[in-house]
C-alpha cells in the first residue's frame, strides 16, 4: 500500500520500513568496514524485532570497528555538515550525530521524497566529498540502514536523547556537549518540538 506516492510498509534487506510524508525517522548508517565480516549487523537475522536488532548493532558499532573515518575531524565534519541540509535532502534534519563509524539522523519526511532517497543522497553525497577529501575512491558506507519512525513525542524525545548520548554511551566522551560533531550545539528538545509543530509531523502527540 502507498501514501501519496510513497511506500509505505515494506520490506528491504530483511528488515521492515514504514515510508511516508510527515513522520519522523530516525535512521542508522554504518560505514563499509564498520561490521565484523562474520556477520552484517544492518540486515541481521530475522528471529529478533527490529529493536532488538537495533541494540545489537549499535552496541557493536560503538566498538569504533574497522579504520573509523569520522576520527578525522575534516570528515567528521562533512557528513555533520551534510546532515543539516535538508533541502539538499529533502527532508526536515531535527537531530544527529557523527561517530568514529556510523551516523545517526533524525529527521521528518517532507511529501514527494522516500525514505531511501534521503538516505541515498546523504550516502552518496558525503562519500563523493569524503574520496575528494581523501584522494581516495571506493565504497565508503555499508549497504543497508536501520531506520524507525517514531510513534509519538515521548518516543521521539527518548530518540534524540539516545542520539545525543551516544558518545557518552560508547565512552567517547564525559559529556554529550563535548562531542562535536552531534547537533546537540544546534538544537534542544524544545527547539526540536517547535519545528515538529511547524511543520505538522507527528500527527499523534
Amino acid at each position: 500500500m502507498k501514501f501519496d506516492g510513497h511506500r509505505g510498509f515494506y520490506k528491504s534487506q530483511r528488515l521492515p520500513h514504514f515510508d511516508s510524508a510527515g513522520l519522523i525517522q530516525f535512521v542508522t548508517i554504518a560505514l563499509a568496514d564498520a561490521a565484523p565480516k562474520t556477520r552484517k549487523p544492518l540486515t541481521a537475522g530475522s528471529k529478533q524485532n527490529s529493536d532488538q536488532q537495533f541494540m545489537e548493532m549499535d552496541s557493536i558499532l560503538d566498538t569504533s570497528r574497522g579504520v573509523c573515518l569520522f576520527r578525522m575531524p575534516r570528515l567528521a565534519w562533512i557528513a555533520g555538515d551534510l546532515a543539516r541540509q535538508g533541502e539538499y535532502l529533502g527532508c526536515i534534519p531535527l537531530a544527529w550525530v557523527i561517530m568514529p563509524n556510523h551516523a545517526h539522523l533524525l529527521f521528518g519526511q517532507t511529501k514527494g521524497t522516500m525514505l531511501s532517497e534521503v538516505v541515498r543522497k546523504f550516502k552518496g553525497r558525503s562519500a563523493y566529498l569524503i574520496n575528494a577529501e581523501t584522494g581516495k575512491s571506493g565504497k565508503v558506507w555499508q549497504k543497508g540502514y536501520f531506520d524507525r519512525a517514531m510513534r509519538d513525542l515521548n518516543h521521539f524525545a527518548a530518540t534524540l536523547e539516545y542520539i545525543h548520548e551516544n558518545p557518552v554511551k560508547a565512552g567517547l566522551a564525559s559529556r554529550a556537549e563535548d562531542w562535536k560533531q552531534s547537533s546537540i550545539h544546534d538544537t534542544s528538545l524544545e527547539l526540536a518540538i517547535s519545528v515538529i509543530e511547524q511543520k505538522g509531523l507527528l500527527s499523534v502527540s
